[in-house]
């Protein structure tokens, strides 16, 4: 005597197709996510910098491997998190800062941000860090020269 019934061949075959289509979609659905921005504007590939950290795209790992780490290894800075996420103002505002990093002489907090492609939702989120942000924020470009700073953000309320 068998705990579980004989499933019929005929059901056992459509059982097999259906895991088969299954299978399908969820490759063809991976597939067509490629290159596409997630919620926050960042790819859905992920990358690594020398230092491990994972990354939202290629070019923040570079500049990570070519502004950040000379840095850290020369004791001027260092990397606390990556994609820090915070709340600005009441209003649950969220943003994810790509660097939290302390400056090692002056023990003060700065976030770091490499602005790729500016997203609607950037506009807003300058704002909100201006009047509420926890402290300052570097936003660094790229162009054909390099990497440069592109602007400094200091919030109203001191950074405190």
């Amino acid at each position: 005597m068998t705990l579980f019934p004989k499933i019929p061949p005929a059901r056992q075959q459509l059982m097999e197709e259906q895991k088969k289509q299954k299978r399908m979609e969820r490759k063809l659905k991976k597939e067509s996510r490629k290159g596409e921005a997630d919620r926050f504007g960042g790819i859905f590939k992920r990358t690594l910098c020398r230092m491990n950290h994972h990354h939202r795209s290629g070019e923040e790992s570079e500049f990570c491997d070519e502004m950040l780490q000379p840095r850290v290894w020369a004791k001027e800075i260092e990397i606390l998190r990556t994609e820090k996420q915070m709340r600005l103002s009441r209003g649950n505002y969220l943003y994810i800062a790509d660097w939290e990093c302390r400056d090692l002489k002056t023990g003060e907090i700065f976030y770091v941000e490499f602005k790729g492609k500016e997203m609607e939702r950037w506009a807003t989120t300058v704002r909100m860090w201006k009047a509420y942000g926890p402290g300052k924020l570097y936003i660094w470009k790229k162009n054909k020269n390099g990497f440069f700073l592109y602007k400094t953000l200091i919030p109203e309320t001191g950074g405190e």
